[in-house]
């Protein structure tokens, strides 16, 4: 008994540890599409509203232009109203909502990123000792997710994929608990419920934990009980914000999904997932000696987690693009590397019967481990979360610089800056010049004209020559520039 304790404290300590390495790389600004989005939307809800009136300047061509002008990146308009409300789906926006009860904006978002990735590395140890594996190879698995430069690079942005991650965990272990005593059934459910709250594409995990709760009428019944509310939630929600009970934020992604994206998207689970989630997993297969008798069905629920998940995002464009892209699919990685460590113990207990020396079997998982987190640790990527921060930085700095140093323009175009904008200077009215037609500027030059108000513009180094592209002049007007901040500009259109 004492030495569970010694055990556990120890665990606490090294996770406590490896969390306070990584909190100054923690990045909780509004940045781009989805952290602005998310944090607009955390906004909302703490001030118990779910969207918000377009501010219309005064004399505005409002009827020329559209209301999608208004709308900024992470934000949409609800179809037939003037009304704006966030793109992303709830359930990250309301962790941090949730935590500023307590905290300061900023404060808050930094506090749910640490507990999402403590949790992660936490839930992924005890799935590991329920999928058989002993103290200190769950710990390897920690270890090896902890290094993931994919895990790492996700986990110091606000962004809902390591939240995705955790609440993935806690579904199928509260699942395959529920074997032992009903009332995990109820948490299986909710688990699922706000894992689908984080993450719609969650809800695929009810595939898995299918074969992991017990067949009984009574268990289904506390799983659906416990998840049902969340799915009142989501339809309540989106009847209010999108106009219809199962309408979203996003475009209609079954569009987007092809079967041509299939096998660029296995050549890119070929390439990086041995990369991102340790070479470890080509042992993965091995998994199905280790796993029998009582363990068996570990198999079955494995193997639908990875089917499900890789399944549905390799029929999406974006999965192949770069390889942070394989964020979607980070909730697999804990399947991924449970399995690959319990081939692995397979093989070199195998290896060990066969030369008759009972030491292979420890030092040849232990080579094998210390040799995949030295080859996580020195790639390419693992840097990255390391450089965010002050990349990202950018946006409030240059937003405020506009602030204090430029004058209160009537309106200011922008894309990029556009998210960022709308959470640090909401008093600002932001356009979107890429929803921005040649009627609608010529109705704004107009209204420049009649009303001698100046129009800005905020602009990255890349959007310039799209921008200003000479071959395709989208907004006539004499363009003044008015300075920079790092690479963004700032630009005034005079009446």
């Amino acid at each position: 008994m004492a030495w569970r304790w010694t055990w556990r404290v120890a665990l606490l300590l090294l996770l406590a540890g490896y969390l306070r390495w990584l909190a100054p790389a923690l990045t909780p600004y509004a940045t781009g599409s989805d952290a602005s989005g998310y944090l607009w939307s955390a906004r909302l809800f703490r001030q118990g509203t779910l969207s918000v009136p377009i501010d219309i300047p005064p004399g505005f061509p409002s009827d020329a232009v559209g209301p999608n002008v208004f709308a900024p990146l992470g934000v949409r308009v609800t179809p037939g109203t003037w009304n704006l409300v966030p793109t992303y789906p709830t359930g990250w926006p309301l962790h941090i909502a949730a935590a500023t009860l307590f905290l300061s904006e900023e404060s808050a978002v930094n506090a749910v990123l640490i507990a999402a990735i403590g949790a992660a590395l936490g839930l992924l140890y005890l799935l590991a000792r329920e999928a058989g594996l002993q103290p200190w190879w769950a710990l390897a698995g920690c270890v090896v997710m902890a290094c993931s430069p994919l895990l790492l690079f996700m986990a110091v942005q606000p962004m809902s994929d390591v939240a995705a991650t955790a609440w993935a965990e806690a579904a199928i272990l509260c699942a395959w608990r529920s074997r032992r005593r009903p009332a995990f059934a109820a948490a299986a459910g909710v688990s699922l419920g706000i894992a689908t709250l984080v993450r719609p594409t969650n809800a695929l995990l009810i595939v898995p934990m299918a074969a992991a709760i017990p067949l009984t009428i009574r268990d289904y019944a506390a799983f659906g009980s416990g998840a049902l509310p969340f799915a009142v939630f989501v339809v309540l929600y989106q009847a209010r914000a999108y106009g219809h009970p199962f309408a979203s934020g996003y475009p209609d992604l079954s569009a987007a999904l092809s079967l041509t994206n299939l096998w660029p998207s296995v050549v890119h689970y070929v390439r990086w997932l041995p990369r991102e989630a340790s070479w470890l997993i080509v042992c993965a297969p091995a998994a199905v000696i280790g796993w029998i008798g009582s363990l068996q069905r570990w198999r079955i629920i494995f193997a639908l987690w990875v089917l499900v998940l890789l399944g549905v995002y390799a029929g999406y464009p974006v999965t192949s693009e770069t390889w942070w892209s394989l964020r979607f699919v980070l909730p697999v990685f804990p399947a991924l590397i449970i399995a690959s460590l319990v081939g692995l113990r397979e093989m070199s207990a195998a290896v060990a019967r066969r030369t008759h020396l009972r030491a292979i079997s420890i030092v040849m998982p232990a080579i094998a481990v210390i040799g995949a987190v030295a080859a996580l640790l020195g790639s390419e990527q693992f840097a990255a979360h390391r450089q965010w921060k002050d990349s990202e930085r950018v946006y409030p700095d240059a937003l405020k610089m506009l602030a204090l140093e430029r004058p209160q323009y009537a309106a200011t175009l922008a894309l990029q800056m556009s998210g960022a904008a709308n959470y640090y200077a909401p008093g600002r009215r932001v356009l979107r010049y890429d929803a921005l037609s040649t009627d609608g500027w010529a109705a704004i030059r107009a209204w420049q004209a009649r009303e001698r108000v100046t129009v800005g513009a905020v602009l990255f180094g890349d959007e310039v020559d799209r921008f200003f592209d000479p071959d395709r002049i989208r907004f006539p007007c004499s363009w003044e520039s008015r300075g920079h901040y790092r690479h963004v500009t700032f630009w005034e259109c005079p009446p």
